[in-house]
């Protein structure tokens, strides 16, 4: 699949030598998929799967890495070949995305804590706060403020602090207590699977909306800081790749919020309704002889 993505840059994505990569992986996912539900031990226990709620919450993780995870990617390219800060500078001035999910992260996982929906609300709140941070990347252009990229920047990791935690504690809700750690194993992989996934998507997109001739020297660094007129067109082929990324983040939004998630039941003490009445023990009066 990935090669197939990548391929496809060229000489486009349904050309018949780009396709057979295609066809070979969908070949490979169904056979797989056919033998795993079929031997005693399989490598993924595609039964987990059964579960709605764990299902959907594995497909909006893997959804939401696939967004959101070439986010750095493309910005670094774009603060040092629009923008011609050098690398150390570039690197520095992405931090707000680290800093604000390192700071909220904690009170994420306080709120799944104390969710009705065991973690559902987070989530989906959190995901809503990236795609509004995607927004906010479509419209960045070569004289764009660094205010305004730190606040997106700052939204981005504000929504992955809300996301990761709640949703992987829902995600293990739901999965049967003895196959925890298969669970925890099986949404790793997919989370993984959309992180070297969103590179690929990012980087074809990206490209795709470029002049071929310009391809290489933007994302094969034949240059260093772009022209004008190069800038402006990886500028806007940037804004092709955050569209799709809200795009898609939109679609985890979605399995987030109808996943289901049963509320929870606060602890209460002993209803008087189910309380049997207790008869009083007779009195042992000593008769005064």
């Amino acid at each position: 699949m990935l090669i197939w993505l990548i391929n496809g840059i060229g000489p486009g994505w349904f050309s018949l030598s780009v396709l057979v990569f295609l066809g070979v992986a969908l070949v490979a996912f169904f056979s797989f998929v056919f033998w795993e539900r079929r031997v005693s031990y399989p490598m993924l226990d595609l039964s987990l799967f059964a579960n709605r709620r764990y299902a959907f919450s594995v497909l909006a993780a893997t959804l939401q890495s696939l967004a959101v995870f070439a986010v750095n990617f493309l910005i670094i390219f774009y603060l040092q070949g629009v923008r011609g800060y050098d690398p150390l500078i570039a690197a520095l001035l992405i931090l707000p995305l680290p800093l604000l999910t390192s700071v909220i992260g904690p009170f994420g996982g306080y709120w799944a804590d104390h969710d009705r929906f065991n973690g559902t609300s987070p989530a989906s709140v959190g995901l809503v706060v990236q795609i509004m941070a995607l927004i906010l990347f479509v419209f960045l252009t070569p004289n764009t403020p660094y205010i305004i990229l730190a606040l997106a920047l700052g939204l981005m990791g504000l929504g992955g602090a809300l996301f990761w935690s709640p949703n992987t504690s829902t995600t293990m809700g739901a999965a049967p207590p003895k196959r925890l750690g298969v669970a925890s194993a099986t949404l790793n992989t997919m989370r993984n699977v959309g992180m070297v996934c969103s590179f690929a998507v990012a980087l074809a997109i990206a490209a795709a909306s470029m002049p071929p001739a310009l391809v290489n020297a933007v994302f094969l660094g034949t240059v260093g800081h772009l022209s004008p007129a190069i800038s402006s067109a990886f500028t806007s082929a940037m804004s092709h790749a955050f569209i799709a990324s809200a795009i898609i983040c939109i679609i985890a939004l979605i399995f987030s919020v109808v996943r289901g998630g049963s509320k929870r039941v606060p602890a209460t003490t002993t209803s008087t309704s189910s309380m049997e009445p207790v008869s009083p023990e007779p009195s042992t009066k000593r008769s005064v002889s």
